[in-house]
């Protein structure tokens, strides 16, 4: 194989290395750690990659396309397979399919895959023939599956703005929303395998050969697919067709109005009548299709409101049985509620009483205040004489040694006799 992934071994460009992995294994009285060794390696690697590529089954041909190295397949395959059996990592396509209903699923199994041949033990170790039927098998690998299955039942959830009525589509329309992870035909019909047996989904195929996947909702018993779920996915059926019809007859119209325009810049006048007469029948499909989208979304939505009224009117029955019961068991009666409210009017009253009996006393607080007077005039004058002080010594560090020889204040206009000002501040040395 070329172009190998970063996630391949770092022995896998080691030609030595390699040689001996690829070798058919060695009977255990020559060499008893050769099976072991290549089993864990092989078995490691085979799950690692399908891992990686997200591959949900194999057969010869995929697993040549992943494994082939310089023409060379690992001769231990057969044993490779084997002991992935035994260890319950793979399963036979056709053991994984046993239990499919009669419906979809099974007619996909019998339509994309052929009932193969059975590779059993006695043939897996029969060295004398190589790889028999290995070519018409498939395996399921149960771990990668399940992962896929759980990714593409956290997909629908995210898809879901209504629960009332998302939990139910077609088939074709889940695998379009998973197709990044189950991209092939095969691989989905795993998927939905492997969900129906971990009862998350059931399914049921229609008259018309249309296949319906019901999601069952977190915490509930698993439930069929009744004519109520068929019904709404037949409206929403309907509702996309429309909605496909009304893109389609828009993109009609805005044709046919250029065609219109072009005979037109040719002076073909009836070619352009026509081609308007066109657009005029296309635009009044079109809001025949949009009616009735219309009616239709206005119908899922009324169904999306009665599912919600019976959830509310549900609610209200369970609180007020709740309400009940607390009622009951806390004691409460009107009458057993008239006696405390009364109590506790009359308790009310009383710390009303008190709290006014307590407001009568009064503090002398004229000495006190007298005092808080004296000290805060005496705070007032150590700090005016602190500031005194701070310009004096601020003035001297100037060269201005005389403060009473400043000039006063001026109680008028500066802006005229500013230079005076200056110039008498100058002669004060």
């Amino acid at each position: 194989m070329e172009n190998v992934p970063d996630f391949y071994p770092a022995c896998w460009s080691d030609d030595e290395r390699m040689g001996a992995l690829f070798a058919a294994i060695r009977p255990i009285a020559t060499n008893p750690a050769d099976a072991p060794s290549k089993l864990k390696f092989w078995t490691d690697l085979l799950l690692l990659v399908f891992e990686r590529k997200q591959i949900t089954f194999f057969n010869y041909s995929i697993f040549c396309e992943n494994f082939r190295r310089k023409g060379r397949i690992p001769e231990c395959l057969p044993n490779v397979i084997e002991e992935l059996l035994r260890t319950k990592k793979i399963q036979l396509w056709a053991d994984f399919h046993s239990d499919n209903p009669q419906g979809w699923l099974s007619w996909t199994f019998h339509t994309l895959v052929k009932k193969p041949t059975v590779w059993t033990v006695s043939t897996l170790w029969d060295t004398s023939s190589k790889m028999p039927n290995l070519q018409d098998e498939k395996y399921v690998v149960l771990d990668i599956l399940k992962k896929s299955a759980e990714d593409v039942s956290l997909r629908h959830r995210s898809c879901i703005s209504n629960d009332t009525i998302d939990h139910v589509l077609d088939a074709s329309v889940l695998k379009q929303q998973c197709s990044d992870i189950s991209p092939s035909d095969e691989s989905f019909c795993l998927v939905l395998t492997q969900l129906r047996k971990d009862r998350k989904i059931v399914v049921k195929e229609l008259p018309e050969k249309q296949m319906v996947v019901k999601f069952v909702k977190e915490n509930q018993k698993q439930l069929a697919v009744n004519d109520t779920d068929i019904g709404i996915l037949r409206l929403q059926s309907t509702i996309r067709t429309l909605e496909t019809s009304v893109s389609k007859l828009s993109q009609e119209m805005e044709k046919h109005l250029l065609e219109a325009k072009q005979y037109l810049s040719h002076g073909l006048k009836t070619s352009a009548k026509n081609a308007l007469r066109r657009k005029k029948e296309a635009e009044v499909a079109l809001e025949k299709r949009e009616a009735a989208r219309s009616n239709l979304h206005a119908l899922l939505h009324k169904l999306q409101d009665a599912k919600s009224d019976a959830m509310v009117y549900e609610a209200y029955k369970a609180g007020i049985a709740g309400m009940k019961q607390v009622f009951e068991e806390g004691g409460l009666t009107l009458e057993r509620v008239d006696i405390t409210v009364d109590e506790m009017n009359e308790v009310l009253d009383k710390h009303a009483d008190v709290q006014e009996a307590l407001s009568r006393v009064t503090v002398d607080t004229s000495s006190l205040d007298g005092d808080l007077e004296k000290e805060l005039d005496e705070l007032l004058s150590d700090e005016k004489e602190d500031s005194t002080d701070a310009l004096s010594t601020g003035l001297n560090s100037l060269g201005l040694r005389d403060i009473e020889n400043l000039p006063d204040v001026p109680d008028t206009d500066t802006s005229s006799g500013g230079n005076s000002s200056r110039k008498a501040l100058v002669n004060v040395t």
